[in-house]
């Protein structure tokens, strides 16, 4: 008679071994502090050092770079760059040596999944990547000078409106903390209104508008092409909403776009005052003239 002496066990941590997976979270991080000389002081002197050469090298002949000086163009290129090095580095390292070791079976025969495992090591890997920023952030900013700028201000179109854009421009030209504005400034005097006067009165029937009135936020965008960027961007909160909207060259983005002869008007919803990949469309309309229609109705 055979009698059964073990069972292969069960896995009772639930959906998700948190302990185990906090733990091996814990060991990789470990794992790079220890050496921090070899995995975070290493890639600033590497750093450093390429922005040496390339300054002594291309500073002096090199002219500005999207209004920005080529050295603090280039300071944040190597510190992304060195960012993504490491970590890659990180993961590719923890799982090639614990091969070679022999040590990577008894993270085999943990309580772990694979997802788990994976997990783990991706976010040790993000903890070495954002140390390496804060290190090196500080570090160049003894050398250069480093200024971060409102996250908001994006040109593209589906990203901001014209009018929201402009405001976030005049922030920053106001800030005293901010220096080397004249980008900001000729970017705002290409936002002003532009000569190329238009203007085009939307007139919502009363079902369209009790429809709209409780959306959060609204954006009529007006577009030449359907992939290509928006020509004008009307932004309105629901609850002020009003039966008839006019858009004009105040809603254009760049002053000196000539006014398409044809565009296509789409309305567009989002829980947040700008615009993210997420929105809703709620309208497209055929081809409006702009040439001739001065009114359109929609029903």
């Amino acid at each position: 008679m055979v009698v059964k002496k073990y069972q292969i066990g069960v896995r009772k941590f639930g959906l998700i071994n948190w302990i185990g997976l906090r733990s091996l979270y814990i060991k990789e991080v470990s794992r790079f502090m220890v050496v921090w000389a070899q995995t975070l002081f290493s890639p600033l002197v590497s750093s450093l050092l390429f922005l040496s050469v390339l300054s002594l090298a291309l500073g002096n002949e090199r002219g500005e770079v999207l209004g920005f000086s080529f050295i603090n163009f280039l300071a944040p290129g190597l510190i992304i760059m060195s960012m993504i090095q490491q970590s890659f580095s990180h993961s590719v390292s923890s799982l090639i040596i614990g091969k070679m070791q022999g040590n990577i079976l008894d993270l085999l025969y943990a309580p772990l999944s694979a997802a788990e495992v994976t997990l783990a090591i991706i976010l040790a890997a993000v903890t070495r990547s954002i140390t390496i920023l804060i290190v090196s952030v500080l570090a160049f900013s003894l050398i250069i000078d480093i200024n971060i700028y409102n996250m908001q201000l994006n040109y593209s179109i589906n990203i901001n409106d014209s009018s929201l854009t402009r405001k976030i421009l005049k922030n920053i030209i106001e800030n005293p903390n901010i220096s080397d504005k004249e980008q900001y400034v000729s970017a705002l005097e290409e936002m002003e209104i532009s000569t190329d006067n238009f203007e085009l009165q939307i007139i919502l029937s009363n079902k369209i508008y009790n429809k709209l009135k409780d959306v959060t936020n609204l954006f009529f965008i007006l577009k030449e092409f359907s992939e290509g960027p928006p020509f004008a961007v009307y932004r309105v909160k629901g609850i002020n909403l009003k039966q008839k909207i006019n858009i004009n060259a105040n809603n254009k983005m760049i002053k000196d776009i000539p006014t398409p002869k044809k565009v296509n008007l789409y309305i567009k919803s989002s829980s947040k005052e700008t615009v993210d990949t997420n929105l809703t469309e709620i309208y497209k309309s055929d081809s409006i003239n702009l040439s001739k229609e001065q009114q359109y109705k929609i029903d």
